[in-house]
């Protein structure tokens, strides 16, 4: 397999030699390494120099964001169609050596456009291992409240990579609103049609640090981070923001509006978007007590 890594970098030094190095001993997988840097500081460039990596990012935009140079970095890269499958990756994790492989056969024995899946979060300072299953159902109500699992999990056919960008490109001026990249691709995945494969098994070790953009629910500071974010009208915002991609769906409409009615029709919805009882309480919290502030950076 001929296949492309397209990884998001800034400030990576610490971490990002022992990434490269975990992408490199991939078994059965031919790689390129594309990146784009946003404005590092640090050592950085010059490790990925000393791999032969493709920087795309030449004119040294600064994105400000890892969303934001994840996003762009998609749109910048048009030469999908030389490769067989397209992964994405951050600077700090650790892929275990069949994971490109077994994205790739997925893709192409099971005929699916995109894959994503489980993984490890992993605690250098304790050696600590804690396996974390992103596998669900997928409906369209689901993609526009969750992501598939991490981006650093993600892979595309060529064909379902373009697809996506082409939507992406549609709209690169407004690119920057979007607080995640991994969201929204499979909101737009979904929208078109896409055969998308979410896999139990898990392939990467997701490096907890005091760095993580997002990082893992697994402390209370961490929960208050999430439940701040939920209720302050910031959810409510990246949800609308899908429409910009011209998603048809009822929930956003919803979700827009927020009268007594469409909160309760979003009530009927939550089954579809969430499975575990506990996710399924919290969406209906918030549904029912989420401000109806208009959303104005639309």
């Amino acid at each position: 397999m001929k296949c492309a890594v397209l990884m998001a970098t800034f400030n990576g030094a610490p971490f990002i030699e022992e990434q490269m190095l975990s992408i490199k001993n991939q078994i059965g997988c031919e790689t390129d390494v594309f990146f784009s840097d946003d404005s590092s500081n640090d050592e950085t460039l010059e490790i990925m120099a000393r791999y032969a990596t493709i920087n795309l990012n030449k004119k040294k935009v600064k994105f400000g964001s890892a969303a934001n140079n994840f996003l762009n970095m998609i749109c910048d890269f048009s030469n999908a169609n030389d490769y067989d499958v397209i992964f994405l990756s951050d600077q700090d994790d650790i892929w275990l050596p069949t994971k490109m492989i077994v994205a790739s056969n997925e893709l192409y024995q099971k005929s699916f456009d995109a894959y994503s899946g489980s993984y490890f979060n992993y605690y250098p300072d304790t050696n600590k291992i804690c396996y974390i299953n992103k596998k669900f159902l997928i409906t369209n109500e689901a993609s526009l409240f969750r992501s598939p699992g991490p981006g650093f999990t993600f892979a595309f056919k060529p064909s379902a990579f373009n697809a996506i960008r082409h939507e992406l490109l549609k709209v690169r001026d407004q690119l920057s609103q979007f607080r995640w990249h991994d969201w929204p691709m499979f909101s737009i995945g979904i929208n078109l049609g896409l055969k998308w494969k979410i896999d139990e098994q898990a392939l990467t070790l997701y490096r907890q640090h005091k760095c993580n953009d997002t990082g893992q629910t697994d402390t209370l500071k961490q929960v208050v981070k999430r439940f701040r974010f939920l209720f302050s009208g910031e959810f409510r915002k990246q949800v609308l923001l899908l429409e910009i991609f011209d998603i048809e769906n009822l929930c956003l409409k919803y979700i827009s509006r927020l009268s007594l009615i469409n909160r309760i029709k979003l009530v009927f919805k939550v089954k579809h978007m969430r499975t575990g009882l506990i996710e399924r309480i919290i969406l209906i919290f918030w549904i029912l007590c989420c401000t109806s502030t208009a959303i104005t950076t639309i």
